[in-house]
């Protein structure tokens, strides 16, 4: 059973304090446990203000529990070839400015793509359509994973 809590805007828009009591509510809401903590942003959209939000969430009481389950995930993705998406996994893995993010993610770092199906020719939407079930089985295969 996967329950998915939508947190727009938790980094962004809060303190220290309110994001400790919304992660308090999270628990209260999964009281099976949660799996997995998803954290999304777009390719080449990683700024200072993301940064410090970051910093924050690291910073709250339960973070050593929650970096054990997080998992990051660069979108925007779709257009790049295996090789160029190993590197921007890579480049973050080993940026100094971002290796404590990095470290923080225990399930990992994935970049992922998911081009406006319906935008897309007809002769190259099967190719687009089997990255899109590649990309939710890695996805999928995460939550189970982190459900065991």
């Amino acid at each position: 059973n996967i329950q998915v809590i939508d947190t727009v805007g938790v980094l962004y828009t809060m303190t220290r304090e309110k994001i400790t009591e919304h992660i308090e509510t999270f628990l209260s809401r999964c009281p099976e446990g949660i799996h997995l903590v998803i954290f999304v942003f777009k390719n080449d959209r990683f700024g200072k203000q993301d940064e410090e939000a970051f910093s924050v969430f690291m910073n709250c009481k339960f973070a050593d529990c929650l970096s054990e389950i997080s998992a990051l995930f660069i979108t925007c993705c779709e257009a790049l070839d295996p090789t160029t998406q190993q590197e921007i996994r890579d480049d973050f893995r080993s940026n100094d400015r971002l290796k404590q993010i990095s470290g923080f993610m225990k399930k990992g770092i994935y970049t992922v793509g998911f081009p406006n199906i319906e935008a897309i020719k007809e002769e190259l939407r099967c190719f687009c359509e089997e990255g899109m079930k590649a990309d939710r089985k890695k996805l999928m295969d995460l939550v189970a994973e982190c459900g065991q």
